[in-house]
């Protein structure tokens, strides 16, 4: 049974940040891999449809694909690698979404991202190092990790098998999982998991002195997509504005002014002031039914002319 595209819509809305991270990171890793499945029964050049979402290693080829450092950290292209960096989003992310608002959970996972990416090219170009080209959401997902760990570190997590810890000690063990225990050759994805925790860990540092640097992140985008659906707000009107004709602009000036009442003047005299101040003590004191009449005709003329 097919399923419409508003089902589709509602769905998305009804979602979290987390599950649309993780549905994005799912669809491009579809993609991808349908693509290279693609590329190989065309014979043709699979690292050319790869170049397109990993972000290189060198100012050269950064400068020719910019846009990857945003796309590579939505991609991934092998099966595990996808599964263990999801499986750590939900878990870690929704544990984030309960201590902050979903912007500064998607502003920390863009920020995290750029953070690995910097950490990775700075590496390549100091060192020489690894020319593969950087993929994968796990300096994302290691910035959530260890913003959580600074911004909290003595929040119990049940962990399968061990039980409770604190996450600060997860995160450390996480953190030495993805560089220290990993993959030597992969020296690349190290760094990009370095800057990303790096990010988080100075996130939560300036979070809890009241510093949220998601929130430029999130007026900009606030802006851009403002301007996307409202390209048009703010700028002159397609279609000028008619003039009426002077005599009708005339006539209708006139023919307000006649209905418009003169303004009745709210000053009063300091004399007038005084006298009802006076006469406010006495209501106050013995109610209203204790004045004299000249007093209340006097209270009616005074309240009459400040209304």
């Amino acid at each position: 049974m097919a399923i419409s595209t508003d089902k589709i819509r509602a769905r998305w809305t009804a979602s979290n940040i987390i599950t649309r991270l993780i549905t994005v990171n799912v669809l491009l890793f579809i993609i991808i891999r349908l693509g290279d499945i693609i590329c190989n029964f065309a014979s043709a050049d699979q690292a050319w449809w790869l170049q397109i979402w990993a972000m290189p290693s060198d100012m050269a080829n950064l400068a020719i694909r910019p846009w990857t450092p945003i796309l590579y950290m939505f991609a991934q292209f092998d099966v595990l690698h996808l599964l263990f960096n999801m499986l750590w989003l939900y878990g870690f992310g929704t544990i984030m979404l309960q201590m902050s608002t979903p912007r500064q959970v998607f502003g920390l996972y863009i920020y995290g991202g750029l953070g690995g990416a910097a950490a990775f090219l700075a590496g390549m170009t100091l060192t020489g190092l690894d020319p593969a080209p950087l993929i994968g959401s796990s300096a994302s997902v290691m910035c959530i990790v260890a913003a959580i760990a600074t911004t909290a570190p003595q929040m119990p997590v049940r962990m399968f098998i061990i039980g409770e810890v604190k996450i600060l000690w997860v995160a450390i063990a996480a953190l030495l999982l993805f560089t220290v225990c990993g993959d030597p050759s992969n020296t690349g994805g190290q760094l990009a998991h370095i800057g990303g925790a790096a990010t988080g860990f100075i996130y939560g540092l300036l979070l809890r002195r009241g510093h949220d640097i998601t929130a430029p992140f999130n007026h900009a985008a606030d802006w851009v997509v403002t301007r996307i659906r409202h390209p048009f707000r703010g700028s002159r009107p397609a279609f000028p504005k008619v003039k009426p004709f002077k005599g009708q602009r005339r006539k209708a000036s006139s023919d307000t002014q006649k209905e418009q009442p003169p303004k009745k003047s709210t000053s009063i005299s300091r004399e007038d002031q005084d006298e009802l101040d006076s006469i406010l003590d006495k209501i106050k004191l013995s109610g209203y039914t204790a004045l004299s009449a000249e007093e209340k005709r006097r209270l009616f003329e005074v309240s009459q002319r400040i209304k």
